[in-house]
């Protein structure tokens, strides 16, 4: 009789899925606004920067595809950007159209993008070359669902000085409009 409540215990288990794994990953797809008020980019804009941006997400494990659109009087730019949260790596382009490498994962709820770029900056003695920037952003999603907040950190040798204009970890936020 033990025998046969266990077996049909079992049978549950298998047959609903009860102790299966929730996918705790949020779903990133949808049409993104950035929030201009929320842009770390907003304190250096000049008249000649794109005006509007808007991001066009797509997510199917292990696939998640970002298309950028900015927007500026009655023109617009599009890339495009592929990433893998499996980690086995992508090529991607960097606003300069300069092909950099990058590896992409989940962490948590967040989705981690890690990439390595080489930078000559302006203003270094001579001789000195480039220098290899780790740049890592980390997109989150709102508990409510409503904004996607992208969050850089760069890291660079001593004395370098990088990117910091929010203080602390600049960020974008977007609020989901489809």
């Amino acid at each position: 009789m033990k025998i046969f409540i266990s077996t049909i215990i079992l049978f549950s288990f298998a047959v609903f899925g009860f102790g299966q794994k929730k996918n705790d990953k949020p779903d990133l797809s949808g049409t993104w606004q950035l929030i201009e008020s929320k842009n770390f980019a907003d304190k250096n804009k000049s008249d000649g920067e794109p005006k509007k941006l808007t991001l066009e997400i797509s997510y199917n494990e292990p696939k998640l595809r970002i298309v950028r659109i900015w927007h500026k009087n009655d023109s617009e730019k599009r890339s495009e950007d592929i990433y893998f949260s499996d980690g086995r790596g992508e090529t991607n382009s960097d606003y300069n159209n300069k092909t950099e490498a990058t590896k992409s994962k989940w962490d948590g709820k967040e989705f981690v993008i890690e990439r390595t770029v080489m930078i000559t900056p302006e203003g270094m003695k001579p001789g000195v070359k480039d220098i290899k920037i780790k740049w890592i952003t980390k997109l989150k999603l709102s508990d409510d669902g409503k904004n996607l907040t992208f969050i850089y950190n760069a890291s660079a040798p001593p004395g370098i000085p990088i990117m910091n204009a929010a203080g602390g970890k600049p960020k974008q936020t977007y609020t989901r409009i489809k």
